[in-house]
């Protein structure tokens, strides 16, 4: 779920169907005040966070939610280490070598 419309929704289909849903945090503020945002997060089967800054902002706000890193690939920093993990990955180890560099 990227955006709030999407958000609700899933709540919703938890809510009343046991449909788990995944969250996207794309913002750099906390959850704020609002009661049906708070359930949002509250009740999503997972939140996928950008970097650990919103993992450490999302856990201030509430400890038990259950947060996973997935680093956006369009962020500079974020691309090149995909970019470096896939070159390794391709490199064969040659004859009389000491492996994979």
């Amino acid at each position: 779920m990227h955006d709030p419309a999407a958000a609700q929704a899933g709540l919703l289909l938890t809510l009343t169907r046991s449909i788990p849903f995944v969250l996207t945090h794309r913002r750099s503020a906390a959850i704020g005040s609002n009661p049906v945002t708070q359930a949002i997060y509250k009740r999503a089967s997972g939140i996928i966070c950008l970097d650990e800054s919103d993992i450490a902002l999302l856990r201030h706000y509430e400890p038990t939610l259950r947060l996973h890193i997935v680093p956006d690939l369009m962020r500079f920093d974020s691309a090149n280490d995909h970019l470096r993990v896939y070159q390794n990955s391709q490199r064969m180890p040659m004859a009389g070598s000491n492996g994979i560099q």
